[in-house]
């Protein structure tokens, strides 16, 4: 049994430090400071606490060792990278309409086979190197989890031939790697475990499906094909019916919210009514020129990733700049 208080401090403390999504923007805030701070602080004690007659030689010294340390420190975040299945940028379809993208790393050894099914799917249970953090509209706390269950087509290697490359944030550094696995997880339910929920999940998107449908591709069903067709449209008909029950109790909110809504606005002035539909309309309108507006290579390329690595390449300049101008 849960106790709600004990629960929610329990759950904010796992909660630190667990991934809430993607964020390129904190990310490469992330990366700017992880090799910046320790050039600074070094070029700062040259310049402030040693005798000035040691300051160039010192000032060389933190610069050479700067340029060092980020390759060391790239090679072994690399190095400890390649012993993990990464699946970057996973994007995960929760039943509450909610999508996050999630950074993956899954130990080699780091999912077990719980069950196989008559349709040849198995159910794993997967673990991960970071926890991973949602949080659902209805709860007050988030939903800690480490690992998942999730069900595949097939055994593992089959559904994953990870020969695609990919970057994803790693150590405080983006990292590419050459076999990487760009997957869509759905989760169908949550498992309930006492004092915390495990979200069962079904792969809907991997190397399995993209070869299948490619291999398909202008081909008649037999009617083997057709029979398992029918009888994976059977079992996708009752999910639907499943999440249309569950719409049904948010439609029932829904109207009791609209119903409120009605009764404020017809206790107000009707200009002002005018003005909040007029402003909801603007903020649809332009949500929706946003949402599905394309980007130009210059929104590409002027990000805050570009812009991270131009203050690194800026320090440098100065450096090198110091040395042969004597500038500054």
């Amino acid at each position: 049994m849960r106790i709600p208080l004990i629960g929610n401090i329990i759950d904010h403390i796992k909660g630190r430090g667990a991934q809430t999504g993607l964020n390129q923007t904190s990310n490469s805030f992330k990366m700017a400071a992880y090799l910046l701070a320790p050039f600074l602080v070094g070029f700062m004690v040259a310049k402030t606490v040693l005798p000035p007659q040691l300051e160039d030689t010192a000032t060389l010294i933190v610069f050479v060792s700067w340029i060092v340390g980020i390759i060391l420190f790239y090679s072994n975040a690399k190095q400890k990278a390649a012993s993990f299945l990464p699946f970057p940028q996973s994007h995960w379809f929760f039943p509450d309409g909610q999508q996050i993208s999630y950074d993956l790393m899954v130990p080699e050894k780091g999912y077990e086979e719980l069950a196989e099914y008559s349709d040849g799917s198995k159910l794993y249970r997967v673990y991960f190197r970071n926890r991973c953090a949602y949080q659902e509209t209805d709860r007050p706390y988030p939903d800690i989890f480490d690992h998942a269950l999730w069900k595949l087509p097939t055994n593992w290697n089959d559904t994953f031939k990870r020969n695609g490359a990919g970057e994803f944030f790693f150590e405080n550094l983006f990292i590419t790697h050459p076999a990487c696995e760009n997957i869509q997880v759905s989760v169908i339910e949550w498992d309930e475990r006492g004092s915390y929920r495990l979200p069962l999940c079904a792969v809907t998107g991997c190397s399995y499906w993209a070869e299948r449908a490619i291999k398909d591709a202008g081909k008649n069903l037999s009617a083997d094909d057709y029979k398992k067709t029918m009888k994976a449209l059977a079992k996708q008909k009752a999910y639907v019916s499943e999440l249309k029950a569950k719409n049904t109790e948010l439609a029932t909110r829904n109207m009791f919210l609209e119903k409120e809504h009605e009764e404020y606005v017809s206790n107000e002035p009707k200009t002002i009514k005018k003005l909040a539909d007029d402003r909801l309309e603007a903020i649809i309108k332009r949500d929706s020129l946003i949402r599905y507006a394309k980007k130009s290579i210059w929104t590409r390329i002027l990000n805050l990733k570009t812009f991270a690595y131009a203050i690194i390449l800026t320090g440098i300049t100065m450096l090198i700049s110091h040395f042969i101008f004597g500038w500054p």
